[in-house]
């Protein structure tokens, strides 16, 4: 009987379409570490870190590097507070996996994205 339960199950996930995983991706509500306030992904924006290689003539950075997915943040809808990936609560049971083993595109789960290098926070250019 858990054997048909668990086929059945497994079953159910393999028929979600492509459409509805992303529609799931960007309802998925989480919590602001800053306001406390519950948003979804798909009103948030991708804050992509970015680090940088600086030439050996000087400290100024010739090239940026974008950073691993736990290094960046989603910016709060509602206080405009940036959730740090790595040390969010809901990071390894919701963010990470959403973003990573569903297979969708940030660009089309949260609402922009937007580039950090250093201090300075930008909008991408499309």
């Amino acid at each position: 009987m858990d054997t048909q339960l668990d086929n059945s199950r497994e079953n159910a996930r393999d028929t979600i379409t492509p459409e509805e995983k992303l529609k799931r991706a960007r309802e998925t509500m989480i919590m602001c570490t800053h306001c406390l306030s519950d948003f979804s992904l798909g009103n948030s924006e991708f804050i992509q870190d970015h680090y940088g290689h600086s030439s050996k003539t000087g400290n100024l950075v010739d090239c940026w590097h974008p950073s691993e997915l736990p290094t960046c943040s989603i910016k709060c809808p509602l206080c405009s507070g940036l959730n740090y990936i790595y040390t969010h609560p809901q990071s390894r049971q919701v963010i990470i996996p959403i973003i990573i083993f569903m297979g969708l595109q940030k660009e089309n789960i949260f609402k922009g994205i937007l580039d950090r290098k250093g201090d300075q926070i930008l909008s991408r250019q499309q």
